[in-house]
């Protein structure tokens, strides 16, 4: 009975106005923060740039493809953030990369599968 009250109380305030007005405001913060950071990428130097890139794919392919670590393992131990860059990360897209990124087992048992019989790879 107590779980069943829990979630109506939930639904109702899912429908109601003041979740739909911070999702709005969660919204338009999001927004803001996107055109901040490419307005900071559009301001920085080239080789800037440069040095920025490096570095985070440096980081990625550590996180990704050597320790073959979780989302939360590249957030917080590879590129050395906090809490508040697993919601920034969501954003940008990185959450999504990781989660399709296959394991080197993963990688292995696909190009075999493209592999032909006479060991040529399929295109």
């Amino acid at each position: 009975m107590a779980d069943e009250l829990n979630l109506n109380k939930m639904r109702d305030y899912l429908a109601s106005p003041e979740f739909e007005e911070f999702q709005k405001a969660q919204q338009e913060a999001s927004a803001a923060y996107a055109v901040e950071c490419d307005t900071f990428w559009d301001n920085l130097p080239y080789e800037d740039k440069l040095k920025a890139f490096y570095a985070v794919i440096k980081r990625t392919c550590q996180a990704e493809l050597e320790d073959e670590g979780t989302y939360r393992w590249a957030i917080y131990d590879v590129f050395g953030f906090g809490f508040d860059a697993y919601s920034v990360g969501m954003e940008c897209g990185y959450m999504d990369l990781h989660n399709r990124i296959m394991s080197k087992e993963q990688y292995e048992e696909y190009m075999t599968s493209l592999r032909n019989k006479d060991g040529s790879i399929q295109i």
